[in-house]
């Protein structure tokens, strides 16, 4: 049985050599076919995986316990034939818990049918799989390099294809995640202009294409905004947050205190934005004027008017004057249009210490 390493395999990003005569695409097309058919066995739509936006990093995560899988014999037959992942057995072998394993069985089935079914091969050649450098042995014959222990995923078999096929040429297929918006892939569902390819580096990605056909290597332009929208909405969410708690935190803190004195003493905290936030009686709330009068969130100007008018319809204000004083922030000159009129149309003697200033409110 075959021991698992973490980290030992890796999708590249490095160009890969594609072989594209006819009969080779006609191969190609009749295996993703196939392939697509049998993933319907394993209730998996690809569509799906399209949708699902996956890290380079997750992607070789998955795959190295892909390949686990497809080079144990008694796990794979047992995943073959039941159609579904012995999620226990490979916990224990790679350490990962049972639900991150259901999380991503979806990959992990996709990728373990690729490398362990020679029926795909055509599609396993077209992924790009390097193994660790301190874990091959590289030779070289005819500029063709060749790992040992990974000849499924570079064919020994390229050379003598080429050879078999002299008038097929060779393309590179480059894949440049988040540095381009043009993504090379085999395109594995076609209807219409709508597609999905799978890229050399394990990913499958929704793209609109004409002129291609299922088997074909498709060159396709991805929006990076579409790509990376999930970080984007993160750092916009996160903005969001940011603006509602400075804003929240500003509109709750006080930082200027009125005190109003009649009969009764009301002390009011006032935000950045002049609107009460706080207020309490120097009486029990039972019989407080707060009782009758509202001045939670409402403007100084109103809150005081509102005070002021409530004393004097009921006779509270016994000593013959209002005294109001002001403690941090000073208040604006001109901010008591209201409360000023009121009090010279009722001629009602009001005493007022704006922060340290003394003067008449009329």
């Amino acid at each position: 049985m075959s021991e698992y390493k973490k980290g030992k395999y890796s999708f590249s990003l490095a160009p890969a050599l594609v072989l594209v005569g006819k009969e080779i695409v006609e191969e190609r097309k009749n295996q993703v076919e196939g392939f697509i058919r049998e993933l319907e066995d394993y209730n998996i739509i690809l569509r799906d995986l399209a949708e699902e936006e996956v890290s380079l990093d997750l992607r070789n995560e998955l795959l190295n316990i892909a390949m686990y899988i497809s080079e144990n014999a008694e796990i794979y037959n047992e995943f073959y034939e039941k159609k579904q992942l012995p999620l226990n057995k490979i916990a224990k072998v790679v350490l990962k818990p049972r639900q991150f394993l259901q999380k991503w069985r979806e990959y992990i089935i996709v990728y373990s049918l690729i490398l362990g079914n020679y029926n795909y091969k055509h599609i396993l050649d077209y992924l790009k799989i390097i193994e660790k450098k301190e874990e091959i042995e590289e030779k070289r014959d005819n500029n063709v390099i060749i790992f040992d222990n990974i000849a499924k995923f570079n064919s020994e078999e390229k050379e003598c294809e080429n050879n078999e096929y002299p008038d097929e040429e060779l393309e590179e297929s480059s894949l440049l995640e988040d540095e381009s918006e043009k993504v090379k892939g085999v395109v594995l569902y076609k209807r219409k202009a709508k597609a999905i390819i799978l890229t050399s580096s394990g990913e499958f990605i929704k793209a609109k294409i004409n002129d291609k056909n299922i088997g074909d290597e498709a060159s396709v332009n991805i929006k990076k905004k579409f790509k990376n929208k999930k970080f984007y909405i993160g750092i916009l969410i996160l903005f969001i947050i940011c603006g509602i708690s400075v804003g929240t935190y500003k509109y709750f803190k006080g930082v200027t205190t009125i005190i109003f004195e009649a009969d009764e003493q009301i002390t009011l905290e006032v935000n950045a934005f002049n609107r009460v936030v706080r207020s309490k009686s120097n009486v029990s709330s039972v019989g407080s004027m707060l009782e009758e009068v509202e001045v939670q969130d409402r403007d100084i100007d109103s809150a005081i008017f509102k005070l002021i008018k409530y004393c004097n319809e009921e006779e509270k204000i016994s000593k013959g004057q209002v005294l109001i004083t002001v403690t941090g922030n000073a208040i604006k000159h001109g901010i008591l249009g209201d409360t000023s009129k009121y009090v010279s149309e009722e001629g009602i003697n009001v005493k007022f210490n704006n922060a340290g200033y003394e003067s008449n409110l009329k």
